[in-house]
């Protein structure tokens, strides 16, 4: 049963630094580039500025459970392997993260 409320696309946007890390894959040792994901989400990492709970306190809740729905519980993503909606900006210094997500 729907509820009525449609979703509205927006971008969770946060900078990173992009590390190297190493784990071992099939007995051997892997380099990967990571960015670590950011843990508390505020109003400022979205964009979409005209959702309902803007004003509500539980606004970063909505912010992290529609990442969550995108990147599952991930604390750090592969640059070089990212799931779908994500994108790494490497121009700068930090790398800026962009998340599509559905709120």
């Amino acid at each position: 049963m729907s509820s009525g409320l449609s979703k509205s696309k927006a971008r969770i946007t946060f900078k990173a630094k992009i590390e190297n890390e190493q784990r071992f894959l099939d007995g051997k040792l892997v380099w990967r580039r990571v960015v670590r994901v950011k843990q508390k989400l505020q109003r400022r990492d979205c964009d979409l500025r005209q959702h309902g709970a803007i004003n509500s306190n539980m606004y970063p809740a909505f912010l992290k459970r529609a990442m969550a729905e995108v990147i599952g519980n991930a604390r750090s993503l592969d640059v070089d392997a990212l799931p779908p909606g994500v994108s790494v900006d490497e121009s700068e210094f930090l790398a800026k993260v962009t998340v599509e997500v559905l709120l």
